[in-house]
C-alpha cells in the first residue's frame, strides 16, 4: 500500500478567488457609505444624525466662539473633534476600498468589469484625498458647511464680521480668527501635499502605459496628472497666502 499522500498547498500558493474582490468592492462602498455617520461619536456623547444637524452645531459653534474669544467654547471643540473622526473613518474605508478596486481590476478581464472597477479606483482616490483633508483641516472644512446669508440669523452676522477683522492687520485679530486662517492655510497645504503624491503615482502608471503601449491609459493617466498639477499649484499658492481667499470666502456674508 502506498504511503503517498496529496500533496498540500502552501497558503502562498494559494490564489484569491476572483468573486471576492467585486464582494469586496461592493462590501466597502456600502460602509463608506453608511458607516461614517454612526461610528465616530463626540466626546460628549453627541451624535450628528445628518449633515444639517452638523452645520446647525458648527455655526452654533462659530457664534460661541466669536463671542467668547479667548477660549474656544467646548460646543465648537465637540463638533471639530466629531468632524474629524468622521474624515478619519471615510478616509480609512476609502484607502480598503482604493486596494479592493485595484485588486479587482488586477484580476479582471472582462472589459466592462475593468471600466467599473477602474471607476471605483478613481472614486476611492477622490474620496481618500478630500478625507484626508477634512480630517487634516476640520475647522476649515467645517466653516465650508455653515448656512448661506440668505439664512440670517447671529451666525451671518459674525461671519460678516470675521470678513471686516481679516482687513485689519493680523496681530489685531481675534483667536478665532486667528485659528481659522491657520486651519485654512492647513486644508489647502494638505490637498496640494496628497494631490503631489497622487501625481506621482499617476506618473509611474503612465511610464509602465507607455512600455505596455497603453496609448488610451497613457492619454488618461497624462491628463489626470496635468490636472493635479493644476489644482496642486492653485492650493499651494492659496495655502501661502490664505487671507485673499477666506476673505473672499466670507464675503458671502458680508
Amino acid at each position: 500500500m502506498s504511503d503517498a499522500s496529496p500533496t498540500a498547498v502552501s497558503a502562498g500558493d494559494r490564489k484569491p478567488r476572483p468573486l471576492r474582490w467585486p464582494g469586496n468592492v461592493l462590501l466597502l462602498t456600502v460602509g463608506f457609505v453608511v458607516l461614517p455617520p454612526l461610528l465616530p461619536h463626540a466626546p460628549g456623547g453627541t451624535w450628528f444624525a445628518t449633515e444639517s444637524g452638523i452645520a446647525r452645531a458648527a455655526a452654533a459653534g462659530f457664534v460661541a466662539a466669536w463671542i467668547s474669544p479667548e477660549s474656544q467654547p467646548a460646543s465648537l471643540s465637540e463638533v471639530v473633534e466629531y468632524w474629524a473622526g468622521f474624515h478619519v473613518t471615510k478616509a480609512l474605508l476609502a484607502a480598503f476600498l482604493l486596494g479592493a478596486g485595484v485588486g479587482a481590476l488586477q484580476h479582471t478581464r472582462s472589459r466592462s468589469a475593468r471600466t467599473l472597477h477602474g471607476t471605483v479606483v478613481g472614486f476611492s482616490v477622490v474620496a481618500l484625498m478630500a478625507n484626508v483633508q477634512g480630517a487634516s483641516a476640520p475647522l476649515a472644512s467645517l466653516a465650508s458647511m455653515l448656512p448661506s446669508r440668505e439664512a440670517g440669523g447671529k451666525n451671518t452676522q459674525v461671519l460678516a464680521s470675521m470678513h471686516a477683522a481679516l482687513t485689519s492687520p493680523a496681530p489685531a485679530w481675534p483667536r478665532p480668527l486667528r485659528a481659522l486662517v491657520e486651519d485654512f492655510a492647513t486644508y489647502h497645504w494638505v490637498l496640494a501635499g496628497v494631490g503631489a503624491a497622487v501625481a506621482t503615482g499617476l506618473l509611474y502608471t503612465a511610464v509602465r502605459a507607455i512600455r505596455q503601449r497603453q496609448h488610451f491609459a497613457l492619454l488618461l493617466h497624462t491628463g489626470c496628472v496635468v490636472a493635479l498639477l493644476l489644482i496642486v499649484a492653485a492650493n499651494v499658492a492659496t495655502a501661502l497666502e490664505p487671507v485673499p481667499a477666506l476673505t473672499a470666502f466670507l464675503g458671502g456674508w458680508s
